[in-house]
């Protein structure tokens, strides 16, 4: 993907988004979504080929991300299947550079994990949203959300596929919502999963 030189962007508040839930759930879908409704360039790290032709895989995708944002990159960096690659602790000279400074540097985050417990401690603290699809009862990634607080206790975490909790961390409200029919059809897998 070319990388696109930054622009003045105005006042726009720079995000770091996480997407969490089972496979098949819709998680990739909303990424999608969410990423064309931001109607700038994205950087797509993919380990899966999820993204067809758009994304991309390397030995290193640290040094992928690099490489673009020493570039000038402006856009979305979104990385599926986060939990594979994203170091849970440490790393400050490399990935946590992005959770502390994606705004400084211009760019949007958006990481997609099936085991949401696994993402690095430290973008936790720079997140502004949480999108939760099913999760299996009872699992790890549940109890995660639970115990830290993420979703209250009372509220009861998704179980259909395309349905999700759209939890904003800062303002403390959770919604749920629901992928629709044309949502699925529009941003849907280009290899027709």
């Amino acid at each position: 993907m070319p990388a696109a030189r930054r622009a003045d962007t105005g006042p726009r508040k720079r995000l770091l988004l996480f997407i969490c839930g089972a496979s098949e759930s819709g998680k990739t879908v909303l990424a999608r979504q969410l990423s064309a409704a931001a109607k700038q360039p994205r950087l797509v790290l993919d380990p899966s080929a999820s993204w067809g032709d758009e994304g991309l895989w390397v030995a290193k995708p640290w040094d992928a991300v690099a490489r673009v944002l020493r570039e000038g990159f402006s856009g979305t960096v979104i990385f599926d299947d986060g939990d594979r690659y994203l170091p849970k602790r440490g790393h400050q000279e490399t990935w946590g550079t992005l959770w502390t400074s994606h705004r400084h540097l211009g760019v949007d985050g958006l990481v997609i994990t099936r085991r949401v417990q696994e993402l690095p401690e430290l973008a936790w603290s720079s997140a502004d949203r949480l999108f939760v699809f099913r999760t299996m009862p009872g699992s790890a990634a549940e109890e995660y959300l639970y115990s830290r607080g993420y979703v209250p206790r009372d509220v009861e975490l998704p179980r259909q596929p395309l349905e999700y909790l759209d939890v904003d961390l800062f303002g403390e409200s959770v919604v749920r919502r629901r992928i629709t029919p044309a949502e699925l059809k529009r941003y849907g897998n280009p290899r027709g999963h």
